[in-house]
Formats: structure tokens, C-alpha cells, sequence
């Protein structure tokens, strides 16, 4: 703890180095298909990662970059985002909807694939993320939040080539490119990674393709956007006991979604049509599949409808979408799901629009859990134009996945008779932003029932799962942040985030997800120029679980760009700590690498 207050006072004396303010940067909208709302006038807690935030960040993967946001909890197997589960607010994996370009990539089969994401980290224009219930606008999965992963199209044509390599035999290509105009553009992206890995059996491959496209028809779109990744990784330790050092896997995950969006005015239109497919291989001993072996297909199709209108009565949202869900396993047997959802959603200004009322439901019919009602509001006020107050309540379910209800092996035992998860959550924060200072703190509670956990009396027992009677979360978040114009320091920020979940439950003394979640959690980020085209970042981590031991984190990226070339390295876990995330698997310790990008 010493060094984590040792790290906290130089960085506040830090914040306070006298710089020249720079000008204001542009607002930045939130559209999600729904009400189209600048970040700074919403009323729950959303946080934003930029390109230049992407460039800047010495993480590799999408994974490590979520890694490095407060309230985020990131538990990877291995490096090269081999695999790794998403928690936000001390959710579990199941909990939160992953989107890319708003198409959702949740999985029928398990919230371990969320993650199988079809798009580089190269492509990535920004990464929106949406903190607490949000199911009354996004539905099934978004329990305790939303990661939307927003891909852009340039109208000017460019091709763009990473190379990286890094310690543990790591390597990778990655190729872009996006051609077109004003009228008609597109992108292509492929890419290849690969890593020996940092002990024994930890080797993985991954292989991305992605393809999207956008026609303007006047003010109207038309769009597609498709993609492909597979991975390939030693799974040692990843998901039975530490001694299963042989466990191998394979996943493929393919997406596919058209769209089109019409403008007439006060009134906005779109629809599309979805398809995901997932494919997951899993076997025991990796030399030898016959004595384990597990072949999950699932497929999910959807379509959706959303119409916006503006009045002078204020915004109003409608929204119909359907799926199809099919799961075909030698494990889990073979299930369809339909589920049909309806959202509504109308956005008051009052008091000379300094007071905003957002209410709103979502009623979703699900052919084998029934019909659900997710009811929530959204308040805040504007005292002036740096200083807002919100408010919102929500309540949110989740229906089991097949691995809840089926799965069976010699560790676990699945539960047909798993009921759906339920929430009600309330929030309440404070915004303040003024040209270059950003401050935001709110506190949040979320009191579930039937939550969803895999759970054992004894240490030698099954992992059964179970509807844990209650569990009630407390806690706050807060942040600052501040951009420079100085002749050293660009940009500082600060994160922490405070989790303490009361669990009403004596059955069950060993718990596998539900008293498996971050307590204190400290972000601090500092970025710096050497000299003009060279930048430093540091990043400083201090987590703190229940369950397993607390540590810290150093990282920095350094990087050197021109007009059309860029040169970086970088070192993760500078000072070599030993730690681990979950499943006492150990993560890497001290390495080192670096990448060359070309623009063309």
C-alpha cells in the first residue's frame, strides 16, 4: 500500500503543473440506434476511449485496453487476447453486452466468447462504454453495462501496415485498408498474431478479417459490415483445476449485418439485419482429444427496427427487434431460443432545457423463460454549462445460457432449473467539465436476486450452478483528468473505483464469480512529450480482489510519429510483478515490445 500512496501524491502534484488551457475539444456523441445525446448531457456514467487514446496506450489487444479502465475488471487466460472474460461494476461475464458498430456479439452458448471479436485494435476509431443496468435500451445482457466497439470509414483512400513483435516469441501483421468518397467508402482489415507464450502450453494463434461498407443516398445509408476471427491457444490451467496443463482450444466467430438508415428530418429510420455464428473446440488433453472433447456450435439471427422523432414535445424512441438463437453441442444437446423485445423511450426538456426526464421500458418475450419488463428513467440538470447532476434507476434481467443450465463434466454440473437473474439499480452523479478539466463522481447500488454462480459446499465437491438467494452491490466511482499545453506533460488522469457486494447466502461456501470481484481499483495515467512527434504514456494500475492477493502495475508505450509513419516500444509490467487474475492462472511477468506502423 505504501507505494500505491506513494504513486497517488506524485500524481496529484502532478495535476496541478501551471499549463496554457488549449482549445476546447469537440462534443462527442452518444447513438446507439436510440436518441442521439452529447456525452456531456447524459445522465449515467459513460466513458469514452479515443483513437488517440487507442495510439497512445500500450495495450495490444482490445482486451488489454480494457484492462486499463477504471470500474473495468479484464480477467485474461494468457496474452495475445487469447481469452479473456469482462466484468464492469463486479458483474460477472454474463453480465455485460459487447457490441461492435451496435450489433450485439453476445453468445447462446456462454459469455466466455464475448470477446470473439471479428475487428483488430488497429481499426478501432473509439470504444464507448455505458456503465450500470442498461437492458431498458439494449435488452438481454446488458445487466451491468455495454461496451459498444465503433469502427470508422474515411472518404479518403489510404492503406496502413502494423508490424509488432514482442518478447515470448510474439509477432504480428495487420493491414488496412479504406478507399472510397464522400458518396460511397469502405474498409478492409486483416490480421495475423501469434505468441509461443510465457509458460508452458500457453501458445496461441489469431487470425482476423473484417469488411465494411457505407452508401449515402442524399441524407439516407445503406451499409454492411462483416468478419471472421478464429483463435487457436494452449489452455493450460484456463478453465478446470491448476493441474490440467494439457487443456487445449480452438473458436471461430463470424458476423454479418446490414443496414440502412433514413433521414427524413424530425423523424429518423433504421433497420438491419444480423447473423453471428460461433464455433467452439474444446478439448482436455491436447495431444489426445479422445479422452475429453467438446464441439459447441451456436448461431444467432436477428432483425431490429428503430424510429426516432423530434417535436417540440421533445425526443421520442421506438424499437422492435427479434432472434433466433440455435445452439447445436455433443455437451449442452441441441436448443433454439426466440425472443421478441419492444422499447420505448421519450426524453422531456424542462426549466428552459436545464432539466432532462427520460423514461422508458423495454418488454421482451422469451419462448422458454416468459415476459419481461424492463422499466427505467433517466434525470438530470444542468446548474450551468460545466456542472450537471443525474439520476437514473433501472431494472434488468438475464436468462440463463446453455452452459448454466447443461453443462456437465467431471469438475461441474449445470442446472436445468436456473430461474433469470434480476436487478434494480439506482445511480447518482456529478459532471463537471470545462475546456480541458474533466471531473466526474457518482455512487451506484444494484440489489439482485437469483443471481446466477457456480458454487460448492466442499472443496472436493462439484461446481454446481445456483440462484444465490440476494446480492447487493455498493459502490462509487470518480475520476479527473486534465489535457496540457506545456513543453512536458500532455495529459493527466486519475480513476477509482470502490465495489462491496453483501451476500445474503449461507448454502454455499466456495464461490466461483459472485465473491470474485475487484474491491479497490486506482487508474493513473500520465502522457508526456520528450520532444515535437515523441510521446510517452504511463500507466499505473493498483488492483485489489477479494479472493486473491492485491497488486500493481507499470506500463508505458513510447512512440515516434511523422506524416505517415510511426515507431513505438514498450514495456508491460515493468517492475515484474507476480500476479494473477483468475483461476490461479499467473500472468506474464515483465516483457517487452515494440511495433512499425506505415501509412500510405
Amino acid at each position: 500500500m505504501k507505494t500505491l500512496f506513494s504513486s497517488l501524491t506524485i500524481l496529484f502534484c502532478l495535476s496541478f503543473v501551471k499549463a496554457q488551457i488549449t482549445t476546447e475539444l469537440s462534443e462527442v456523441y452518444i447513438t446507439d440506434n436510440r436518441i442521439s445525446i452529447p456525452i456531456s448531457e447524459t445522465d449515467r456514467l459513460i466513458q469514452v476511449i479515443s483513437k488517440s487514446d487507442i495510439e497512445n496506450s500500450p495495450a495490444t489487444s482490445i482486451e488489454n485496453l480494457l484492462s486499463l479502465v477504471s470500474g473495468i475488471d479484464i480477467r485474461q487466460r494468457g496474452v495475445n487476447g487469447a481469452q479473456a472474460d469482462v466484468s464492469i461494476r463486479g458483474s460477472s461475464f454474463e453480465q455485460v453486452l459487447v457490441l461492435i458498430n451496435g450489433t450485439r456479439m453476445s453468445d447462446v452458448q456462454t459469455g466466455h466468447h464475448s470477446m470473439d471479436l471479428p475487428v483488430s485494435l488497429h481499426s478501432v476509431e473509439r470504444i464507448v462504454i455505458v456503465k450500470g443496468p442498461s437492458a431498458r435500451r439494449y435488452g438481454q445482457n446488458a445487466y451491468a453495462g455495454v461496451i459498444d466497439i465503433i469502427t470508422k470509414l474515411n472518404t479518403k483512400s489510404s492503406l496502413e501496415v502494423n508490424l509488432s513483435a514482442a518478447d515470448f516469441g510474439t509477432f504480428g501483421l495487420d493491414a488496412e485498408f479504406q478507399t472510397g468518397g464522400e458518396e460511397f467508402k469502405q474498409l478492409i482489415q486483416a490480421s495475423y498474431n501469434q505468441t509461443d507464450g510465457y509458460r508452458y502450453n500457453t501458445d496461441s494463434k489469431r487470425s482476423n478479417f473484417w469488411y465494411q461498407n457505407e452508401l449515402s443516398l442524399g441524407k439516407h445509408k445503406l451499409s454492411f459490415q462483416g468478419g471472421f476471427t478464429e483463435k487457436k491457444f494452449g489452455a493450460n490451467g484456463f478453465y478446470a483445476t491448476p493441474s490440467a496443463t494439457e487443456q487445449y482450444e480452438e473458436t471461430q466467430s463470424s458476423l454479418a449485418n446490414v443496414k440502412a438508415d433514413f433521414d427524413f428530418n424530425q423523424i429518423q429510420l433504421n433497420a438491419s439485419v444480423y447473423w453471428r455464428r460461433h464455433q467452439d473446440l474444446y478439448v482436455f488433453v491436447r495431444e489426445n482429444p479422445s479422452i475429453y472433447r467438446n464441439m459447441h456450435i451456436g448461431s444467432t439471427v436477428g432483425a431490429s427496427s428503430n424510429l426516432m422523432y423530434s417535436s417540440r414535445f421533445g425526443e421520442s424512441a421506438f424499437g422492435l427487434e427479434g432472434r433466433k438463437e440455435f445452439l447445436h453441442s455433443n455437451n449442452l444437446g441441441n436448443w433454439q431460443r426466440t425472443s421478441v423485445s419492444l422499447f420505448f423511450e421519450h426524453k422531456f426538456k424542462l426549466l428552459n432545457s436545464k432539466l432532462d426526464v427520460t423514461p422508458g421500458f423495454l418488454v421482451s418475450d422469451f419462448n422458454d423463460f416468459g415476459t419481461f419488463f424492463y422499466p427505467g428513467i433517466d434525470v438530470g440538470y444542468s446548474i450551468s454549462n460545466h456542472h450537471r447532476l443525474y439520476a437514473n434507476m433501472g431494472k434488468t434481467y438475464r436468462t440463463p445460457t446453455y452452459t448454466d443450465l447443461f453443462y456437465t463434466d467431471s469438475v461441474t454440473e449445470g442446472n436445468p432449473n436456473l430461474k433469470p437473474e434480476e436487478a434494480l439499480a439506482y445511480e447518482l452523479g456529478y459532471r463537471f467539465q470545462k475546456q480541458n478539466w474533466n471531473f466526474e463522481i457518482n455512487g451506484f447500488i444494484r440489489n439482485s436476486k437469483n443471481t446466477i454462480d457456480w458454487v460448492k459446499e466442499l472443496e472436493e465437491d462439484k461446481w454446481e450452478g445456483l440462484n444465490i438467494a440476494k446480492v447487493n452491490l455498493l459502490g462509487f466511482e470518480s475520476s479527473v483528468s486534465y489535457r496540457f499545453q506545456s513543453t512536458f506533460i500532455n495529459s493527466i488522469s486519475l480513476n477509482y473505483t470502490y465495489l462491496d457486494k453483501d451476500l445474503n447466502e449461507e448454502d454455499s461456501k466456495y464461490s466461483k464469480y459472485i465473491l470474485d470481484h475487484l474491491k479497490h481499483q486506482f487508474i493513473a495515467n500520465l502522457n508526456h512529450k520528450i520532444r515535437n512527434g515523441i510521446n510517452v504514456e504511463w500507466i499505473y494500475r493498483y488492483n485489489n480482489r477479494l479472493t486473491l492477493d492485491d497488486y500493481h502495475l507499470f506500463d508505458a508505450k513510447m512512440r515516434w510519429e511523422n506524416k505517415n509513419f510511426e515507431l513505438n516500444i514498450q514495456c508491460n509490467n515493468i517492475f515484474n510483478t507476480a500476479y494473477t487474475e483468475t483461476n490461479l492462472i499467473p500472468m506474464p511477468r515483465r516483457w517487452f515490445g515494440g511495433g512499425v506502423k506505415v501509412k500510405i
